[in-house]
């Protein structure tokens, strides 16, 4: 049993790398060939965890050969021009200046309830308000609405807003987060400063303690408190 553990960790890590590696769109936008290849893997890694005759190596060179053919891949995609068009897809327009294209949504098989759907998840609930409408190489749709359609922003209404930037988490369920503290170029000593204003006494109070870049104060305190 022990055997058969270490050959699964080993595996695991050697499968895990591969992924990272091969960079992290592999996540939830994959392209054809990367998703053979993840596919493969996948595959392949179990052969020598299922059946301990395998020798260990049988199933880690074939994770790696086929890494660094997709590595390889990858990079003459982007520096040879043939190489990205015989195995990269182009954008296809379902929508094009305002206008449905029908060939295409037969081509890519997808029908005006799927398009409208993904219009939806685009906040353009509207298909007439659409400008373009673009199937991208992962299988992701880009919407653009038309220009009459886009609320005004504060800057077209000449109004100044300061920037408030990203939150930061600096305590998380009761331990304060070193690294997020430094992100928003904060210290302990404001840290100590904000919870006695607020009237905190200990870090172990919170469930969350959040400033944003522009300074917006969020903080909630743990239930069993």
């Amino acid at each position: 049993m022990s055997v058969l553990i270490i050959r699964l960790l080993i595996i695991y890590f050697v499968t895990v790398f591969s992924m990272r590696i091969m960079g992290k769109r592999q996540l939830g936008q994959l392209q054809l060939s990367e998703l053979v290849s993840a596919i493969f893997i996948s595959e392949l890694a179990t052969y020598p965890v299922t059946n301990s005759d395998i020798p260990l190596t049988f199933g880690i060179l074939p994770v790696i050969t086929l890494l660094a053919a997709e590595v390889i891949l990858s990079f003459c995609s982007i520096k040879i021009p043939i190489m990205k068009k015989v195995f990269d897809d182009k954008p296809a327009f379902l929508i094009k200046r305002g206008k449905l294209m029908q060939e295409e949504l037969l081509k890519n098989r997808i029908t005006l309830d799927e398009l409208i759907s993904q219009l939806r998840q685009n906040n353009c609930p509207d298909i007439s308000k659409a400008f373009y409408a673009i199937l991208e190489p992962n299988g992701q749709v880009s919407v653009m609405v038309k220009a009459d359609e886009i609320p005004p922003t504060r800057k077209d209404m000449s109004l100044s807003v300061p920037e408030d930037g990203i939150c930061h988490a600096i305590i998380d369920d009761g331990k304060i987060n070193d690294i997020a503290l430094s992100d928003a170029l904060k210290n302990i000593r404001w840290l100590e400063k904000t919870m006695v204003a607020n009237g905190i006494k200990s870090p172990e109070e919170l469930f969350l303690l959040a400033v944003s870049d522009g300074g917006t104060l969020y903080f909630v305190r743990k239930e069993s408190s």
